[in-house]
């Protein structure tokens, strides 16, 4: 493995709300404040025959009272809602159409994008404002889209339902005011909502609904009376950790009679955004590696740049100065996400681009700034995520690479590989996975990640920075964080086990994908490049072949060095490991190495053939002559085995 430092281009703002996932630009629930009134969210416990705190049934059924009762609640069964929505830096409004269980759709307008979301009470659906449609199948959204179904019929009123557990946890103030504290949580999930309803008025002024990774605290204010009962006019919505924010507001609701059926239902035909040129059925090209991430070449208004190809990316994104050198227009601010860090985003609609035989109509992207200067080897100009991947059947052959394009629609494979079930969350694959020969886990599959790395909250069920191993530092777009690398011995995909294969630790859960406690990790460029992948994102399927160096060993780093280039293209040092060889060989961070072994590197390819070299075999010693500011050092680095090696039946 390389001991450069690896960054990932991962730019989901996605966030699961209350019982569902909308994708990767899922917004807010455009009212969650008229649903947690309308389909009360906590089930109902016999009351306390001791006569003490308050039971959990007591407060709710006077909370129902005074917003209208139960059986008004129960009555109304077909709504419509519009309003003012704010999500981060953009305004827009929003409608939204109910027939509980389960039916109903949500458009949202913000001018430089919209987007839809609906349940026709099969299945749930989203349209991105590129208008590709996602059915949602990942298991956590199903099991969250049970869950609320089973509330709004009201199954938590029953006060013999094992399904949910509700409790009255004492008093705390909300601006001053006194509110009990009721807790919720179920037997499908670890999701807990917590309610805090008044003392005095018996209205819901705050909710805070935990998930695995994330938390979402909600502010309810401007009550007033609407077709029989009381509700909040406005909200506020904070998403922690990734300081995403939306402020909604209710200007018309109206309970109908019926809402027609067709409305609940995705759209007919799927987009059909782009084509093989004339004469192609599919399209076979070879491709190059830029810090082990593939990178295509990518025509837009005439002019050809390299782009990074990210399965993890939510969406495509654009550099934010290019598209200013193109007479592009950029609007719009939003929060997206990394791996460690959140970062500000914008969009650009781009008239249509090629990719060797393909050409794209019409797009909207993300735009980022700055994007050109994170690029390590190749200056890159944009990354070609969900929006580009999704529309095809995408193969890879990283021993020979070449990637092909396919069209869904005819795809039909019959090869030797296995295909595994890999439902779509933030827009990424999901890949099942069994560690240490037991340990059942999904992860996402990243072909934009240099390595693999396990997320925070399960490498802390498991203790895994208490292995033995190295310290390294790791990007995204928002900056840098630190992880521990160590030796994984048993790792098996499908029928396939796995070598050794060096994954990554983060020592923080940070702000990112790092903090998802709904999945293993992540599985980058380290592993995959042993296979032969296939993406089909329309059946929600990936296939692995054996590649042909499934079984060649991959040199690892015996140095605990990590550079980068330098302005100049000579590499320079970003991180010495503690108590490693580079170390004890007495290099320092900001060191530039100017001579390896008493030769000149060469600036375009110097930083890479210094990098392989810190994966010679254990016992080599490099000369490096090193210029630490004004001084010339002459440093020996003699290297060594960092990981322990793997037992047998281990």
């Amino acid at each position: 493995m390389s001991a450069s430092r690896n960054r990932r281009k991962r730019n989901s703002t996605s966030r699961p709300p209350a019982g569902t996932r909308a994708g990767a630009l899922a917004l807010l629930p455009l009212f969650l404040a008229a649903v947690i009134c309308l389909v009360p969210s906590a089930p109902v416990l016999a009351s306390d025959p001791g006569g003490g705190n308050p039971d959990a049934r007591s407060v709710l059924v006077r909370h129902y009272e005074a917003i209208g009762g139960v059986e008004r609640l129960r009555a109304e069964r077909h709504r419509y809602l519009e309003g003012e929505v704010e999500l981060d830096g953009m305004r827009g409004r929003y409608r939204q159409w109910e027939s509980p269980p389960l039916r109903f759709r949500r458009e949202e307008d913000y001018g430089i994008i919209t987007q839809a979301e609906g349940d026709n009470g099969v299945y749930r659906w989203s349209r991105d404002t590129n208008g590709k449609i996602q059915v949602e199948r990942d298991p956590e959204s199903l099991k969250r889209r049970q869950l609320q179904a089973l509330l709004q019929v009201f199954d938590h009123l029953d006060p013999a339902s094992p399904r949910f557990r509700f409790e009255w946890m004492g008093i705390e103030h909300v601006d001053g005011e006194a509110c009990h504290v009721l807790r919720m949580s179920n037997f499908l999930n670890e999701d807990v909502e917590t309610l805090f309803i008044s003392t005095r008025s018996f209205l819901l002024l705050r909710s805070i609904l935990r998930q695995p990774d994330v938390e979402m605290h909600t502010r309810y204010d401007d009550f007033r009376p609407a077709a029989g009962l009381i509700r909040p006019f406005r909200e506020e919505t904070q998403i922690l950790p990734r300081d995403k924010r939306q402020r909604a507001r209710l200007s018309r609701l109206q309970v109908t009679t019926a809402h027609h059926e067709s409305l609940f239902e995705p759209p007919a035909h799927d987009t059909r955004d782009w084509r093989f040129l004339p004469g192609e059925d599919h399209v076979t090209i070879p491709f190059a590696l830029s810090d082990h991430r593939i990178v295509l070449n990518v025509t837009l208004l005439g002019d050809t740049q390299p782009w990074l190809l990210d399965s993890a990316a939510s969406m495509s994104v654009i550099d934010a100065g290019y598209a200013a050198d193109h007479g592009l227009g950029i609007a719009g601010q939003l929060k997206g996400f990394g791996f460690g860090h959140t970062f500000d985003l914008a969009f650009v609609t781009v008239p249509g681009f090629r990719v060797a035989g393909i050409a794209f109509d019409k797009q909207t992207l993300f735009a980022f700034h700055g994007l050109r200067r994170t690029g390590d080897a190749t200056p890159i100009a944009g990354i070609l995520g969900w929006d580009f991947l999704s529309r095809l059947v995408t193969r890879i052959d990283f021993a020979a690479r070449r990637i092909a394009f396919y069209d869904p629609r005819s795809f039909d494979y019959r090869g030797p590989g296995t295909i595994l079930d890999a439902p779509l969350k933030n827009r990424a694959f999901t890949i099942p996975a069994t560690l240490w020969k037991s340990e059942q886990s999904r992860w996402t599959l990243d072909l934009g990640a240099f390595d693999t790395a396990f997320h925070a909250p399960f490498a802390i069920r498991h203790r895994l920075l208490e292995r033995e191993g190295i310290d390294r530092l790791s990007a995204d777009l928002g900056g840098v964080f630190r992880e521990k690398t160590i030796r994984v011995c048993d790792l098996a995909i499908g029928a396939y086990r796995l070598p050794p294969l060096l994954v990554n630790v983060p020592y923080q859960a940070g702000k990112g994908a790092h903090a998802d406690g709904e999945l293993a990790g992540n599985l980058g460029y380290s592993l995959l490049r042993r296979f032969v992948v296939y993406l089909d994102y329309a059946r929600q399927q990936v296939i692995l072949e054996k590649g042909s160096d499934f079984d060649q060993p991959v040199a690892e780093d015996r140095s605990g060095l990590q550079v980068d280039r330098s302005a100049n293209g000579d590499p320079l040092v970003v991180l010495v490991a503690p108590q490693s060889p580079a170390s004890r060989a007495g290099l320092l961070p900001d060191d530039l190495i100017l001579k390896l072994d008493g030769s000149p590197l060469d600036p375009m390819t110097g930083v890479e053939q210094f990098r392989l070299r810190l994966g010679d075999p254990a016992g080599s010693e490099l000369h490096l002559d090193v210029k630490r500011g004004e001084q010339l050092l002459a440093l020996p680095l003699r290297l060594e085995t960092l990981f322990p090696e793997c037992r047998e039946g281990e």
